[in-house]
């Protein structure tokens, strides 16, 4: 069964200090979103963390890896991607 196209995904996010839950959004604007990310990670990343230098020496390999990924979850059907739970503080990504 295909499902090309139909794919959402939807982040909710619980820490102690925030609660963070996203509207669904199609797989395509949430490639969109991660890839600026990539591309402006100094603004998102804390300026003493090796991160920013990780990813800007890696930005293609990631951003590569970001098109095959959604073009293999476009053909999936809907699947839990990360329901990492620690107390009361939880990350959850569905695809649906």
């Amino acid at each position: 069964m295909m499902f090309k196209n139909k794919r959402k995904i939807k982040i909710y996010i619980k820490t102690k200090d925030h609660l963070i839950n996203l509207p669904k959004l199609s797989i395509k604007k949430a490639s969109f979103v991660f890839k600026l990310g990539i591309r402006h990670n100094e603004r998102f990343v804390k300026k003493d963390s090796n991160l920013p230098v990780v990813i800007n020496q890696n930005r293609h390999e990631l951003l590569n890896l970001i098109d095959m990924m959604i073009d293999i979850i476009e053909d999936c059907e809907p699947f839990v991607l990360v329901d990492a739970r620690s107390g009361d503080e939880r990350v959850l990504i569905e695809v649906l």
